[in-house]
């Protein structure tokens, strides 16, 4: 997986998160970490895709991952919030 691949999919999940949800003060919660040997991507801060533990699935057959980096990340920040550990605040008004 290239660095900027999945840049590119955080800053297009960040943009689209922005658009979507204005009720609560949060402008960047995926954010992305290269330290020159590994990538770690963050959602609100826990830590939810790493290219050293890199959980996606595998397509034998088409010898590609069955989702895009972006589709993963989605899914990864999806069971995260399905556990009931973020409370939100909508911003006042």
């Amino acid at each position: 997986m290239k660095a900027q691949e999945v840049i590119d999919s955080v800053s297009d999940l960040n943009n689209q998160y922005y658009d979507r949800s204005n009720e609560y003060q949060v402008y960047t919660p995926f954010v992305v970490t290269c330290t020159g040997y590994q990538i770690v991507v963050k959602f609100f801060g826990v830590p939810i895709w790493d290219d050293d533990n890199n959980d996606m699935e595998w397509n034998e057959s088409g010898n590609e991952y069955k989702n895009s980096i972006k589709e993963w990340l989605v899914i990864k920040a999806r069971q995260l919030q399905e556990t009931g550990i973020f409370k939100f605040k909508p911003k006042a008004h």
